[in-house]
C-alpha cells in the first residue's frame, strides 16, 4: 500500500507515502556518478547520473523504493499484488530485473521523453536479487516536471500508460483508477448549489460541503481519488505557495494510521515514512511514522563524482519541545 503524486509549484515536487507493515532496513542513499552499477543482463556504463532516494543496501547494492536523479527525473515502485507478472529473458528485449528498473532508468536518462524511446523494449524478468529476497509484485511510475508514465507488466505483457495527473497508488490497474475517478466529477472546493429541484433550496450549514462523497477509507482506489482531489485543487494556488510543506499536508491526508488497517498476517499497515522530493533542486525531505520531524538531505552537497555509496540512516529519536 503506497501513494505517489507529482506537483509543480515553485519547484517540481514528488510526494510519496511508503505504507507497509514492517521496516525493510530503509535509509537515505545517494549513488554518485562513478558508482559501478552491475546489471544482470545489460552492459555497464563508465559514467552515470547521480541518484538520491530511499533504499535498502545489500551487498553494497542500493535497492531503491523511489529516487530522483540529478536532472530531475523521478521513479518509484508501488505494490501491485495479484497483477504483476515477471517473465523469463526475451531475445531482443532490454531485460531488467524489477530491482534494477529504477536505478537503470535514473542512472541513464534525463527525461520521460528519452525513456519513451526505449520503453517498448523493456522486459521485467523473474530474477530475484538473491534467494532470501523474493521479488515483490510491483508496478512503477516515472515522472519529470512535464509528464508521467506508469509501467504495469501483467500476464499479457507490459502496459505503459500516460499519466496526465501524475498519481499512483496500488491495485487495481491504472486505467481502472482513471475510470473510477469519473464517479467523482461532482466534487468541488466551493459549497454546492441545489440542482435537483427548483422548489427547494437548502442552505449550507458549514464549509466543505462541495467535497461530500470524497472517500475517506484507506483502500487504494479511495486514496487515489483523495490524492487527486487535494493535489489538483492545490494546483489552483499561486505557485509560490506550493512548496514541500504543502506536499506533506497532502501526504498526511492519505496516510495509514496504526490501528486502522490490519493485514492478513495480523500486522498493522502504517505509513512508515513520508517523503517529498524537490526534484528540481535535488533535495529529499522525509519524516517517519514515529518521528514527525522533517529532515532533508541535499544531493548537490555531496561529492557526486565519488565511487562510493553515501548513506544516511533514518533518525529514530523524536523529542517534543516545550515553549515554556
Amino acid at each position: 500500500m503506497c501513494t505517489f503524486f507529482k506537483l509543480v509549484g515553485d519547484s517540481f515536487y514528488i510526494g510519496r507515502n511508503m505504507d507497509i507493515e514492517y521496516s525493510f532496513g530503509e535509509e537515505l542513499v545517494i549513488t554518485p556518478r562513478n558508482y559501478e552499477w552491475k546489471w544482470r543482463n545489460a552492459a555497464p556504463k563508465s559514467k552515470n547520473y547521480a541518484i538520491i532516494g530511499m533504499a535498502t543496501v545489500d551487498e553494497n547494492y542500493p535497492l531503491y523504493a523511489e529516487g530522483a536523479n540529478e536532472h530531475g527525473l523521478v521513479m518509484a515502485s508501488l505494490n501491485f499484488p495479484g497483477n504483476a507478472k515477471f517473465f523469463p529473458k526475451m531475445e531482443g528485449k532490454l531485460n531488467l530485473t524489477p530491482f534494477e528498473f529504477i536505478p537503470y532508468i535514473l542512472s541513464n536518462f534525463k527525461t520521460v521523453k528519452e525513456v519513451r524511446e526505449i520503453a517498448k523494449d523493456i522486459n521485467l524478468i523473474d530474477e530475484a536479487f538473491k534467494e532470501s529476497m523474493p521479488l515483490a509484485p510491483l508496478h512503477f511510475i516515472l515522472a519529470d516536471k512535464d509528464e508521467a508514465l506508469v509501467f504495469e507488466q501483467e500476464a499479457d505483457g507490459m502496459h505503459i500508460y500516460d499519466n496526465p495527473i501524475g498519481i499512483l497508488t496500488n491495485n487495481p490497474q491504472f486505467d481502472r483508477h482513471m475510470d473510477n475517478l469519473q464517479n467523482y466529477t461532482n466534487l468541488r472546493v466551493e459549497n454546492p448549489k441545489t440542482s435537483f429541484a427548483k422548489s427547494f433550496e437548502p442552505k449550507p450549514y458549514g464549509q466543505g460541503l462541495g467535497a461530500v462523497g470524497l472517500p475517506g477509507d484507506a483502500s487504494p482506489m479511495s486514496r487515489f481519488v483523495r490524492t487527486a482531489f487535494y493535489k489538483l485543487t492545490t494546483e489552483e494556488l499561486e505557485k509560490s505557495n506550493i512548496n514541500h510543506l504543502q506536499v506533506f499536508h497532502i501526504l498526511d491526508a492519505v496516510k495509514m494510521l496504526r490501528g486502522s488497517v490490519k493485514t492478513p498476517d495480523d500486522k498493522w499497515d502504517i505509513t512508515t515514512y513520508s517523503a517529498c522530493i524537490d526534484a528540481s533542486r535535488g533535495i529529499y525531505y522525509f519524516k517517519t511514522y514515529d518521528n514527525p520531524q522533517i529532515y532533508d538531505v541535499k544531493l548537490h552537497n555531496e561529492n557526486l563524482d565519488s565511487k562510493n555509496l553515501i548513506k544516511f540512516p533514518l533518525p529514530k529519536e523524536f523529542e517534543s519541545k516545550s515553549l515554556n
